[in-house]
């Protein structure tokens, strides 16, 4: 099934950019899901299917179940990696950048592209560079859970971490 090409087309924009050369060359593809449980679902099964992916890190504190329950098959290996100070509640990016470095080539690092659930926290467009950075240098493979595009700064503005990341994804 394709689903409805317009949709599709509409999601990759709204995601990548209207501009954007991912879209341009042909090399984004959208799958339709019945809502965000079943799209982690797919990307994990496609992962599973289509990589050699072993090893899969979620944030923590994490949306409970949902990330853990859909995402972490059983041929996997969940990670966490620390993306909050519990005095604070705000972003310990020195935390999450030292839970990455630990990170291999192949592993599977899940981010909230916006409105990180539970904690609400992004990281500013020069963390996502510095994430990007590091996700090349490592070979690890950045995975967005896009649920909230549009509930923290704007659709344009809570895109900024995906498009910061395209130069560090590979083909």
């Amino acid at each position: 099934m394709k689903g409805i090409p317009a949709f599709a087309t509409c999601t990759q924009e709204l995601l990548f950019g209207k501009d954007s050369a991912i879209i341009s060359d042909k090399r984004a593809r959208t799958a339709q899901t019945p809502g965000g449980t079943g799209g982690l679902r797919v990307a994990g099964d496609f992962i599973a299917n289509q990589t050699s992916a072993k090893r899969v890190w979620i944030s923590n504190p994490k949306l409970a179940k949902p990330q853990k329950r859909v995402l972490v098959l059983p041929a996997w290996k969940c990670w966490n990696m620390i993306i909050m100070m519990p005095t604070t509640h705000a972003l310990n990016f020195d935390g999450l950048i030292n839970s990455l470095k630990q990170a291999q080539a192949g592993d599977v690092v899940v981010f909230h592209g916006c409105c990180h659930n539970p904690t609400g926290i992004d990281p500013t467009p020069e963390q996502w560079s510095q994430l990007a950075e590091l996700s090349a240098q490592s070979g690890w493979l950045p995975l967005f859970d896009f649920a909230y595009q549009g509930f923290a700064n704007g659709l344009e503005e809570d895109a900024q971490g995906l498009r910061i990341s395209r130069p560090s994804i590979r083909n």
